[in-house]
């Protein structure tokens, strides 16, 4: 199967990092939320300080990116209107105005 590969859990959650071009999931707006709070959920109830390696969070600290890590949901609500542009080596194939 493609979705079999050895983890040990208590070091972090590799589902985490699903993002919506993960293979094998279909992934729309309406699913990001209820798939990233599914993979949280453990480490939350656990009281984890981070389920991801903190640098990992830090690197999206960056308030010049386009994408704005710290409001999720409404990038992704962006995204569904198609209100959202994205930046780098996307910016060639964005149709333009």
């Amino acid at each position: 199967a493609a979705n079999v590969f050895a983890i040990r859990n208590d070091e972090g959650l590799p589902l985490e990092l699903r993002g919506p071009n993960y293979p094998n999931y279909a992934m729309n707006v309406g699913h990001q939320g209820e798939y990233a709070g599914i993979a949280q959920a453990p480490h939350s109830a656990r009281g984890d300080a981070f389920a991801v390696n903190p640098l990992v969070k830090i690197a999206f600290a960056d308030k010049n990116l386009p994408f704005d890590f710290t409001k999720v949901r409404a990038e992704f609500a962006k995204g569904a209107l198609r209100e959202f542009e994205p930046a780098g080596e996307r910016s060639i194939i964005i149709p333009a105005k």
